[in-house]
């Protein structure tokens, strides 16, 4: 009978670890599906002036077309 009842237990304790496990298993994954819910943060800018992208100085502006000045002023 020791046997018979120790088996019997062996077999309870597995299948209890093996559902645990499982459900365990299932929770996290169910939670990590789960997108976190994010506030969208107000992104309004402090000021609508925006830098221009290139400004010619003169004797500074080099590549194609920099002379362009000096032959429109030229007799």
């Amino acid at each position: 009978m020791t046997t018979q009842k120790s088996a019997k237990w062996l077999k309870t304790a597995v299948k209890a670890f093996l559902i645990t496990t499982g459900l365990v298993t299932v929770t996290v994954a169910a939670t990590n599906a789960i997108p976190p819910v994010r506030q969208a943060a107000p992104t309004e800018a402090t000021s609508r002036w925006v830098p221009p992208g290139h400004e010619a100085n003169s004797g500074t502006d080099i590549g194609p077309g920099s002379d362009e000045g000096l032959l429109v002023s030229s007799p």
